[in-house]
């Protein structure tokens, strides 16, 4: 079989990791490489949203970059005789012949004719493959968002039958939590405003929960909507860079100073940022 390019890959992974190897990557461990999966993934979806306007080269490369955290954990777990990244493929392959049995299963088996259909069956064979958590949990990785968690457990309480029967009806309890967290802050008395410490006080938990409560019920709303809660929020994201960049340059073309601005002043650029893209 001809050397290829995953081949060289391995090769030049196995060399970063020999004993006269990159002193960095010799000391990574499975948990001292988490946090630059997690950014890996973000970063490789930011680049698929890039790709879609044209930007080739960015998807290559970041796909290449979580590919990477893949090689390196498998060649971590093979330095110790644990497993390699041949049992990774394998297990991958199985399981991806084993929970479509539309395709590679027998010709008696039933044909799907939708995509809803195929996840449907997906989730009744992966019921069958692993034990069912214990007690109640839901059975979500820790490490998802806090807010695309929210809208995967809204769906696994829609398949337990407890759940809003549309839209519509989720908006009325974002009005709901909206009211609660406008009397929780009529009744707030300690001051509001930006705190160096992420644990706030015991006097900051009930505004603490209404807001939890309101993003939760947010969640929920986008999801019976259709739309995925996390991207939405991506979306503001750069939404709000974006305009935020384009109100600065607006001020830097009549020379003004950004931060010496008045408050009205700097909203009037927003405003002009805002109708620029309407254009």
């Amino acid at each position: 079989m001809a050397y290829g390019p995953v081949d060289r890959l391995l090769d030049v992974i196995s060399a970063l990791r020999a004993p006269d190897g990159c002193p960095w990557d010799k000391e990574q461990t499975h948990r001292s490489l988490t946090p630059f999966l997690i950014e890996e993934a973000y970063e490789c979806v930011e680049a698929i949203e890039a790709f879609e306007t044209g930007d080739e080269a960015n998807l290559i490369e970041e796909l290449g970059d979580v590919l990477l955290q893949v090689i390196l954990h498998a060649q971590i777990a093979s330095e110790t005789g644990r497993f390699t990244i041949a049992n990774v493929v394998q297990t991958l392959s199985d399981k991806m012949i084993r929970r479509h049995p539309h395709v590679f299963g027998a010709k008696a088996d039933t044909k799907l004719d939708s995509a809803e259909q195929v996840l449907a069956q997906w989730q009744e064979i992966k019921k069958t493959e692993k034990p069912k958590p214990k007690g109640f949990d839901f059975g979500l990785p820790s490490g998802l968002p806090a807010l695309a968690r929210a809208a995967k457990i809204g769906e696994k309480t829609a398949r337990l039958k407890f759940d809003w029967p549309d839209a519509r009806s989720v908006f009325e309890k974002v009005r709901e939590e909206f009211g609660e967290l406008e009397a929780e802050l009529k009744a707030f008395t300690a001051p509001l405003k930006p705190l160096e410490e992420p644990e706030l006080g015991p006097s900051h938990q009930p505004l603490r929960h209404e807001i939890g409560d309101l993003l939760f019920s947010v969640a929920q709303f986008a999801r019976h909507a259709g739309l995925d809660p996390e991207q939405c929020l991506r979306d503001a994201n750069h939404r709000f860079e974006r305009r935020f960049h384009a109100a600065r340059k607006f001020a830097d073309a009549d020379q003004k100073d950004w931060m010496e601005l008045t408050p009205e002043a700097r909203e009037t650029y927003w405003g002009k940022a805002k109708a620029q893209e309407k254009l």
